[in-house]
């Protein structure tokens, strides 16, 4: 968490856009360390998260919500100092298209923030975590929905320098102080929520299929306990223009002109 907050003082974004942020977990997380925004906003195409993420920020008039769709962004270009998705790019099924809808809304000498899972270096209270998560996106692919299963830090990156223009400028795993173990009513939601979520399969075959995978990972959850996945974030700055001008030193002879090019750069 220091390093993260060590970024954000350092920036001094004013304008921050949170893409599919859900409840706004992640705005939660950036109010957390850094109080110096003039405006956050958080955008989600569906009418119940923002709906959800409303009451969340009730007594924040600097923070507000709107029903968008990330690849159409009703902004004009250059309007944020930081842009940020936080896990949701194993969501997204076309990666590229977002990203250049993000950069676009970004300004000259902005960064883009992602915040992501991870599947790697995980202890066993975190295998719980993802073992439910995958699980629950096994199920949401059986409805149709894109969910992929969680990505390594090596393979975000690797998504990243692929489907986007500009530089990743720095990497690291979010830490903070976790919690020593669970309580007996944090394991019976855990394995409610594996209920729940094999309680929407209609295909009796496939239902009896998921409630032993299911089970199985009750198991597991029962004897290690669960925590949360680490998180990667990356950072990726958006340059400003280079920027030219033509000055005429001197006339060589009736056909010639000695030009010198002078290259500005703001970073």
């Amino acid at each position: 968490m220091e390093k993260l907050a060590k970024f954000l003082n350092e920036k001094q974004g004013r304008r921050i856009l949170d893409v599919g942020t859900g409840a706004g977990n992640f705005i939660s997380l950036i109010k957390s360390v850094y109080a110096n925004y003039e405006e956050i906003i958080g955008i989600d195409y569906l009418e119940i998260a923002v709906s959800s993420a409303q009451k969340n920020f009730i007594e924040d008039d600097k923070v507000s919500f709107k029903v968008m769709d990330a690849l159409q962004m009703d902004f004009p270009d250059e309007s944020f100092d930081i842009v940020c998705l936080s896990n949701s790019l194993h969501h997204l099924v076309n990666v590229h298209a977002i990203l250049q809808e993000m950069e676009r809304v970004l300004k000259p000498g902005g960064y883009i923030l992602i915040g992501e899972m991870i599947n790697n270096d995980l202890d066993a209270r975190q295998i719980s975590h993802l073992k439910l998560h995958h699980f629950a996106a096994k199920l949401d692919r059986i409805k149709g929905d894109v969910h992929n299963d969680t990505y390594s830090d090596i393979e975000i990156i690797e998504i990243l320098r692929k489907e986007s223009t500009l530089d990743l400028s720095d990497s690291w795993r979010l830490e903070y102080q976790r919690s020593p173990g669970n309580s007996d009513e944090e394991i019976e939601y855990y394995i409610n929520v594996l209920d729940q979520l094999v309680s929407r399969v209609i295909d009796p075959m496939k239902k009896k299929e998921l409630q032993k995978e299911a089970d199985e990972i009750k198991d597991y959850i029962k004897k290690n306990g669960l925590d949360g996945c680490t998180t990667l974030i990356v950072v990726m700055k958006k340059w400003n223009y280079w920027k030219y001008s033509i000055v005429v030193i001197a006339k060589l002879d009736t056909n010639q002109l000695f030009i010198v090019i002078v290259l500005a750069l703001s970073f």
